[in-house]
């Protein structure tokens, strides 16, 4: 019998975490939500105010919840956690503010899998016209945990996490696969709050400060590099090697790790920041990097 296990990310809102779960609960079908775990951080944002009244709501629909609380914000050190910890054959990424508005069956969804080898991940959004998704998503989805397990190692909590998601999906040949289209269920009740509160999701780090996160832990580029170069010297660049990494996009890759102003897009810690006071530099357009052209 298969297992699954169910992670959300969030900040302190008790409201948003209730209708976030309500929804999902309404909707999903072919799985009671009492039969599995609940991987629940909690970021301190605005503050840790009564913060343990998150999990008496994830408590409401599952079975148990594992409960983690970080002393900072920080949206991929919390994505780290939840790959790190989870157990079971498969893994449902819920994001708090990310309601599901139309039922959808949960072992339906687990069967597409079986479409393609290379499909790691089976989302509800986005919607597109080709359901075959050459960039992973953390969209509510469900994840193979043979290959969260296999990338853990690899993550870092100092880079945008679907950022690294898309790039080691690339190098991998992996793929994922959406539900949406023709039908749509995401209703997203976060823009609200945000628009209300006059905050966004951003790279909350100086330029400083990511000199200092480089020094510390290397350049993230660098070192999924270095990982894959010793990975294929090991195999002595056999078959099977070349079957697991797309080298059209490792080309690619390389030169993104020369390509500084791409790197500062990207590494930092990513979290809720005022939108009267944050870098600018994810509104700048992809094909106007020099890695990209």
């Amino acid at each position: 019998m298969i297992t699954i296990d169910f992670f959300t990310m969030t900040i302190n809102n008790l409201d948003i975490l209730e209708k976030t779960y309500a929804y999902f609960h309404k909707n999903v079908k072919g799985w009671n939500l009492k039969d599995s775990n609940l991987y629940l951080n909690v970021d301190p944002h605005p503050n840790p105010n009564n913060i343990n009244e998150m999990k008496k709501i994830g408590e409401k629909y599952f079975k148990n919840v594992i409960f983690n609380v970080p002393n900072d914000c920080n949206g991929s050190n919390a994505f780290v956690w939840g790959v790190s910890s989870f157990k079971s054959d498969y893994l449902f990424l819920l994001e708090a503010n990310k309601c599901i508005s139309r039922e959808f069956n949960l072992l339906e969804m687990i069967k597409k899998f079986d479409i393609n080898d290379n499909i790691v991940e089976v989302c509800l959004s986005p919607k597109r016209d080709d359901p075959l998704l050459k960039y992973l998503t953390c969209h509510p989805s469900i994840w193979k945990k043979s290959w969260l397990k296999q990338i853990k190692n690899l993550l870092s909590p100092n880079i945008n996490h679907e950022y690294q998601l898309r790039e080691l999906a690339l190098l991998f040949n992996k793929i994922g696969y959406t539900l949406a289209n023709p039908n749509t269920y995401l209703l997203h009740i976060g823009k609200k709050y945000k628009e209300e509160r006059k905050y966004l999701l951003a790279n909350s780090s100086t330029d400083d400060e990511i000199i200092d996160i480089i020094s510390k832990n290397g350049e993230w580029h660098q070192n999924i590099l270095n990982y894959i170069e010793n990975m294929i010297d090991s195999n002595n660049k056999s078959t099977e090697t070349k079957l697991k990494i797309n080298f059209n996009n490792l080309e690619q890759f390389k030169k993104k790790i020369n390509d500084k102003e791409w790197q500062y897009r990207w590494i930092g810690v990513w979290k809720y920041v005022s939108n009267d006071n944050f870098y600018t530099r994810h509104l700048k357009k992809s094909n106007m990097y020099l890695c990209n052209n």
